[in-house]
């Protein structure tokens, strides 16, 4: 192998602006993925993609999107993850060079670490006093 022999690095990328650097997680509805700002990969994002075949079930699955949407827009709290851009016309340039476009989706800030919802599955009821401590 030759050292000055450089090996381009591949991977997808979400709207020409975020390159996608792992899965953090899937549900009934969406998958959602770390991505790193191209120019500046210090900025990350949690990008969820709605899965189509939940969309397509019915209007009522597409309302609930606009309602996540609608109530993240509206809140301001240090604790609630802040959606930063959404849209039904996201594209992700696969690695392999396969375009997948018109992609439901929301970009919320990333945080490190996990979420509540994961907490309270894993450990359980928590109490009035620990909801005091992650809503204040």
């Amino acid at each position: 192998m030759q050292s000055d022999q450089k090996t381009k690095e591949r991977f997808s990328v979400f709207n020409d602006e975020w390159k996608v650097v792992e899965n953090l997680g899937e549900g009934n509805t969406a998958k959602v993925y770390l991505c790193e700002h191209l120019k500046d990969p210090s900025k990350k994002i949690a990008l969820k993609l709605l899965k189509q075949e939940f969309l397509s079930k019915g209007k009522h699955h597409i309302k609930s999107v606009e309602q996540e949407i609608s109530i993240l827009s509206g809140l301001e709290h240090k604790n609630i993850t802040k959606i930063i851009d959404y849209g039904s016309d996201g594209v992700v340039v696969k690695a392999s060079g396969k375009k997948i476009d018109n992609l439901v989706y929301l970009a919320l800030e990333y945080i490190d670490g996990g979420i509540l919802f994961d907490l309270v599955q894993s450990q359980g009821k928590m109490g009035e006093d620990a909801g005091r401590y992650f809503m204040y």
